[in-house]
């Protein structure tokens, strides 16, 4: 996807610009792309790049920060090209062919340049204590508010599983959820299933050819749970083609068992085709199928 779709890029690793130019690109789309670019050099010479953690969630809202601000002081510079130079570039930019590769790793990969660019337009008074406090979470991303509050996202827990082998554990976030919601049910249904949100894990498994997905989250009221659900079951009903099927406590779908089960302000997801495995992780939860 990055190869087919890049235009320029800015490389941290050796600090360095570099402006990938197609035949008969013309110059205000040049600029265009490196007012973008060399926004991140900025911020590389002033360290604000110098950011790690293992959480995908915090990461992706680092990202929308970064992002953000390369974006709108992107389209600052396009405010102040001549009429004739903006009419140039969007003929250029509205002719070009872009291949799409996977329209839902797309829809991921823009998260950063879409909700940074709203984030940072609404913090643009204050971005450089912005830098100064990242936010913690896409959620406070999505709603400055959040950010303001300083509302963090809560601890999830999630079992080992004895005889399994941990592919990886991580943190989805709301704009993960909320993006891959989308792919199945409409977006502002997607969008209000996944508002709400206090904080989940995840963890993928696998033993030989089964794999073992279970999903722990945390929402901020009890509708606020029983929304995700019913949307995750809508989610499911749509990409399964209607074929899920009640069999006893669990669902069957087309690849194997799913438990969802809400309790109180928490839904929790496990999916397998091993049946043995959704009880022993519900059981290991403190969850019972003769009781559910």
């Amino acid at each position: 996807m990055y190869t087919a779709q890049v235009a320029s890029y800015y490389d941290t690793g050796d600090h360095t610009f570099y402006e990938v130019v197609e035949p008969g690109e013309p110059l205000a789309y040049r600029e265009f792309v490196a007012a973008h670019e060399l926004l991140h050099a900025l911020q590389d010479q002033h360290s604000y790049l110098d950011f790690e953690t293992e959480n995908d969630d915090t990461y992706l809202a680092f990202l929308c920060v970064v992002e953000g601000d390369a974006m709108y002081h992107q389209f600052a510079y396009l405010y102040k090209m001549t009429q004739s130079e903006r009419k140039i570039l969007l003929e250029y930019v509205n002719a070009l062919d872009i291949p799409v590769v996977n329209r839902f790793l797309e829809n991921l990969l823009m998260l950063r340049y879409d909700l940074g660019y709203v984030f940072v337009t609404d913090m643009s008074s204050n971005i450089d204590k912005v830098y100064e406090r990242l936010p913690a979470s896409s959620e406070q991303v999505m709603h400055p508010e959040k950010y303001e509050q300083n509302e963090v996202p809560v601890t999830v827990e999630i079992p080992s599983v004895p005889g399994w082998e941990l592919v990886t554990e991580n943190v989805f976030g709301e704009a993960f959820i909320m993006t891959f919601l989308k792919e199945h049910i409409a977006a502002d249904t997607a969008a209000q299933a996944a508002a709400g949100w206090g904080g989940d894990t995840y963890a993928y498994y696998e033993k030989g050819n089964n794999y073992l997905l279970v999903v722990n989250t945390s929402w901020d009221t009890e509708s606020d749970a029983a929304e995700f659900l019913k949307a995750y079951y809508d989610f499911t009903i749509s990409w399964s083609e209607n074929t899920l099927k009640k069999t006893g406590r669990l669902y069957e779908t087309p690849t194997g068992f799913l438990a969802l089960i809400q309790n109180k302000t928490q839904v929790i997801i496990v999916e397998s085709p091993s049946r043995e495995a959704v009880d022993t992780v519900l059981s290991l939860m403190g969850f019972s199928l003769h009781i559910l």
